[in-house]
């Protein structure tokens, strides 16, 4: 008796293009995405996948990191329901709120592992502020301490370690020496909020864990 032959699926174009944008991901290839969504956005007019939330959750996160202006335009025009989608507005709420710390808790309960990425570039984009931040407020502070300030844990020493080479601090023993940085009354304010803000979360965090 012979076998029923198995037709493969054929792929739409809506299909494609959503495996495009994940392969874009995957390769790291920020054109390529942006370019992948653009296209999915215009055939509007396709039926919804089950990768339509997952997707839509990550063209947020993107618009969030590179226009967001263009972030709350599109959220409002958009159902907050899905599970993707609230994971990118909790994140806007956390930038909001100053509550950086909870950007590295999210980082570790991703709706899928192809959000990382922009995670990633988030908690960068944050840590570059910080960092501005610690030399407007600083002279000094040790490794330790400014790695805490950096959303950085005691792992990841060598990353801070490379992190201030490339911004010019001088690495010293077990401290960080900041270059003088003149600032006006209200930059410093804003500046030790926000560092503030981010050590009392910190804080917070290691007396409930």
């Amino acid at each position: 008796m012979s076998s029923v032959p198995v037709i493969p699926k054929i792929l739409s174009v809506g299909d494609i293009m959503e495996m495009g944008a994940y392969w874009s991901i995957h390769a790291r290839d920020e054109p390529a995405f942006e370019r992948y969504l653009a296209l999915l956005t215009s055939m509007s007019h396709l039926p919804p996948s089950p990768r339509t939330p997952i997707l839509l959750g990550l063209r947020l996160l993107h618009l969030l990191l590179t226009n967001p202006p263009h972030y709350h335009t599109t959220l409002a025009r958009i159902s907050t329901t899905h599970q993707a989608v609230q994971f990118v507005v909790q994140l806007e709420q956390c930038l909001g709120e100053g509550t950086y710390q909870r950007l590295v808790v999210a980082r570790e309960q991703v709706p899928v592992e192809e959000y990382k990425w922009f995670v990633d570039e988030l908690l960068e984009k944050v840590r570059g502020e910080l960092a501005v931040g610690l030399e407007k407020s600083f002279k000094e502070l040790t490794i330790a301490s400014a790695a805490a300030l950096l959303l950085l844990n005691e792992s990841q020493v060598p990353q801070l370690v490379e992190f201030a080479k490339k911004r010019g601090w001088d690495v010293q023993g077990d401290k960080i020496l900041f270059p003088p940085h003149k600032v006006s009354i209200a930059e410093e304010t804003s500046s030790k909020w926000m560092i503030s803000n981010a050590l009392n979360y910190a804080t917070a965090l290691e007396q409930i864990v």
